[in-house]
């Protein structure tokens, strides 16, 4: 067997009989895996071993955008809610744990609705940090196409931001019941989005596909059939000016990450304690901004329980490197689910082992005293939603 090429301060040792593994990398001074060791630093994050190798232009790149490395890497999604709260109640949608089943429910007054200016301004502040790996996704707690300035939304996002991608996510519910739904799509491209994925969670809207597919292919726009890339596809594979509207089969019960049907933690269904040992990338990676400009902790936490303020006013990176976030990162980084939200949710995310950063150039603080109070602080008072208690939650 040929030895692989040997790499600058690492030893490689013949396979072991007792191991499924054959070539395994080893550090001349770690000897345990990596994701088990904090490398002491002087601040909240600071430069690991990886970071003597890296080239001079990603250091520097990193050393911009994070700072000075102080503070987190990027996100790679912000995600930007333009409507809180649906008219239809699927049986898989945690808008039940947001939104009363009364008289009032699947009716205007239940809509929630973010102001245009508060989401150029979001972008503006992506552009003036240089988030260049970061892509924007217009999704949250509801069906983002009842927003009835959307359209003019994405227009004025895209004329402050040339090259940031743009991505949409909606279930189509509606597009069969109003007329003009069509056409709104293509002037949502027209406007600015690079990807559409609407989510098939009606027979109407798999009945429709043909007709949809027919129509925005003539106008030049590329339609794909539960694709490699989508949604969760990195922002450098579609970016501007690709145009791609993709369908995405609902969520099951079983599946993969991908595929599977998450519980919202502890919102959308049955609460979960199997992954309390698993860590989760989603406060490494994404920032979920909500219809009122509030961020929580994930996209998966619908009554914004772990609150971590607000991005209006220019905060945007104070929030992303504020204190509620790093205690949750440092907690999250060794499989800690102390927080009482993570506690409930069976979100495990994909390539855990690429934190805290991608290229894995920085080096995050073990939880201590001090994390473990500001965790408690970020989930003291009401939550930003008001919940409604769903059946397993009675118990």
């Amino acid at each position: 067997m040929t030895r692989p090429p040997k790499h600058p301060g690492r030893r490689w040792r013949e396979r072991d009989p007792t191991q499924d593994r054959v070539w395994q990398p080893k550090l001349d001074w770690q000897w345990q895996p990596r994701r088990d060791v904090f490398v002491p630093v002087r601040s909240h994050y600071g430069p690991s071993w990886r970071a003597e190798r890296a080239s001079e232009e990603k250091l520097a790149f990193y050393d911009r955008v994070t700072n000075h490395f102080s503070g987190q890497y990027p996100p790679a999604v912000v995600q930007i809610e333009p409507v809180e709260g649906c008219l239809w109640r699927c049986p898989s949608c945690a808008v039940a744990g947001i939104r009363h089943q009364g008289l009032d429910s699947g009716s205007a007054s239940d809509i929630r609705t973010m102001r245009v200016e508060d989401a150029v301004h979001i972008v503006a502040q992506i552009r003036c940090l240089g988030w260049t790996d970061t892509r924007i996704e217009i999704s949250g707690r509801g069906e983002p196409l009842m927003h009835p300035r959307l359209v003019e939304m994405v227009r004025l996002m895209r004329a402050d931001h040339r090259s940031i991608p743009i991505y949409l996510l909606t279930s189509g519910m509606g597009m069969t019941e109003q007329p003009g739904m069509l056409t709104r799509l293509i002037e949502l491209f027209g406007a600015g989005v690079n990807c559409i994925t609407i989510t098939e969670h009606d027979e109407r809207i798999v009945r429709a596909a043909l007709d949809i597919r027919r129509v925005l292919t003539r106008e030049g726009i590329r339609v794909q059939e539960n694709p490699g890339v989508g949604m969760g596809a990195s922002s450098k594979r579609i970016r501007p000016p690709m145009r791609i509207l993709t369908f995405r089969s609902p969520p099951g019960s079983t599946g993969t990450y991908e595929t599977r049907r998450r519980n919202m933690a502890g919102v959308a269904g049955q609460l979960s304690y199997e992954y309390m040992d698993v860590r989760c990338p989603r406060p490494f990676r994404e920032l979920a901004v909500r219809w009122d400009g509030n961020v929580a902790l994930c996209s998966d936490d619908w009554r914004g329980v772990y609150k971590c303020g607000s991005v209006l006013g220019g905060q945007l990176a104070a929030v992303w490197d504020g204190e509620p976030m790093v205690a949750a990162r440092r907690q999250l980084m060794v499989r800690r689910r102390d927080i009482a939200l993570c506690r409930n949710c069976d979100s495990h995310g994909q390539n855990t082992d690429n934190l805290p950063d991608p290229d894995i150039l920085m080096t995050l603080r073990p939880p201590d005293d001090e994390s473990a109070a500001a965790v408690a602080r970020a989930q003291e008072g009401a939550p930003y939603t008001p919940p409604v208690r769903r059946a397993w939650e009675m118990w």
